[in-house]
């Protein structure tokens, strides 16, 4: 079973997860969770865990991931260092271009709409809300 984000009509993001059971069948209920019959004749319910970041559910994924090669690069350290110079790492053509350093204000306008800010970026991201974004510059700041 694979967990995946959809932006508009692409997977941004595709993620294995494991049960450590044989998944017979898989149902989903009003509220969203899964339910999972496995092979021992139980019932798994799977659902979002509540405690998780803004920065886990939107940014982890690929900046650190649990598995394979990172598609972005590291942001520990973010807030006030040079836009896209982090050593080794390749950035887009559209953040490559980029002067300056990531601040509050840049890193909003960047969550808000990557593509506005740096055109032709890699970065997707789908609609995030204000509360969201700031839950993310506290994280990043931190």
């Amino acid at each position: 079973m694979y967990r995946l984000r959809p932006v508009g009509d692409r997977i941004v993001y595709s993620e294995p997860m494991f049960l450590g059971e044989r998944i017979r069948d898989l149902a989903e209920l009003p509220d969203g969770a899964i339910v999972a019959w496995v092979d021992r004749g139980v019932l798994l319910e799977l659902r979002p865990s509540a405690k998780l970041s803004a920065f886990n559910r939107f940014c982890s994924g690929c900046h650190q991931p649990t598995f394979g090669v990172p598609a972005g690069p590291s942001l520990v350290g973010l807030m006030g260092r040079e836009i896209a110079s982090v050593p080794g790492f390749r950035y887009s053509p559209a953040l490559a271009k980029l002067n300056g350093v990531w601040d509050e204000a840049r890193l909003m306008a960047y969550l808000r709409d990557p593509q506005k800010f740096a055109p032709g970026t890699s970065m997707v991201l789908p609609p995030l809300d204000d509360v969201l974004l700031a839950e993310l510059i506290d994280q990043l700041k931190g």
